[in-house]
């Protein structure tokens, strides 16, 4: 039992215990109405209520769960469409349905990986700065994140919740990276000339840890045109 309340939040486990009180009540209410011989359809419109408050931790668990089902379908797509823009860079069409992927995604997304993937997904479309907004809407937690850290260190002894931390971290150093690539692309495309700025966004984007490895080299591939041009 404390287990179980242990996974709770305050307001469940209170409307736990009161779905429950009320069932009993209504129980109650419904012996005394067949003893009386009286109506009891009205009576039994009300078991619902207490049966649903009762439920509603479990009933959220699958509501999250099929939300959960929905996104990652959405993380699919894009990273199909993602992968089918690379390889037809030209397809206009393409990188259109690969937008509104993005935006869809971009809306729900509640993760570090969501908006690293959609962040990465507009610096393949050239919209830096979509980019920029959606990274630093990511990394502003980062600091906040690196303090948790270290008192998790010196006073967590699960190496899971360690690992889960430190794994988040280095998403949002990926999301920081693509920021800085971002941010160096977009004065390039203001001074195409840059040509060391392009050489350091270069190393830039070898450093990456991208969701699609193909990411990097058409980053690459597009910053040698520039070069060329």
């Amino acid at each position: 039992m404390k287990d179980l309340l242990d996974n709770l939040d305050l307001f469940e486990i209170v409307l736990l215990f009161l779905g429950a009180f009320l069932f009993l009540l209504l129980c109650g209410a419904l012996v005394y109405f067949i003893v009386k011989k009286e109506e009891i359809k009205k009576l039994l419109w009300f078991f619902p209520i207490p049966i649903i408050m009762m439920g509603y931790p479990s009933i959220k668990e699958i509501s999250v769960s099929i939300k959960e089902i929905k996104i990652e379908k959405e993380r699919v797509a894009l990273k199909e469409q993602a992968d089918n823009v690379i390889t037809h860079p030209d397809d206009t069409i393409a990188q259109k349905e690969l937008m509104v992927l993005a935006e869809e995604l971009e809306k729900k997304a509640s993760s570090t990986e969501d908006y690293k993937l959609v962040a990465e997904t507009y610096l393949l479309l050239g919209k830096t700065d979509k980019a920029i907004n959606l990274t630093n809407r990511a990394v502003k937690d980062k600091q906040a994140a690196l303090e948790e850290l270290k008192i998790l260190e010196t006073t967590s002894t699960d190496s899971l919740v360690l690992e889960n931390k430190k794994e988040e971290l280095m998403k949002m150093q990926t999301i920081q990276d693509i920021k800085e690539i971002a941010e160096t692309q977009k004065e390039i495309s203001k001074n195409p000339s840059a040509i060391k700025d392009t050489v350091v966004l270069k190393q830039k984007i070898s450093r990456v840890n991208w969701e699609n490895p193909k990411s990097g080299q058409f980053l690459r591939k597009r910053m040698n045109t520039v070069i060329k041009k």
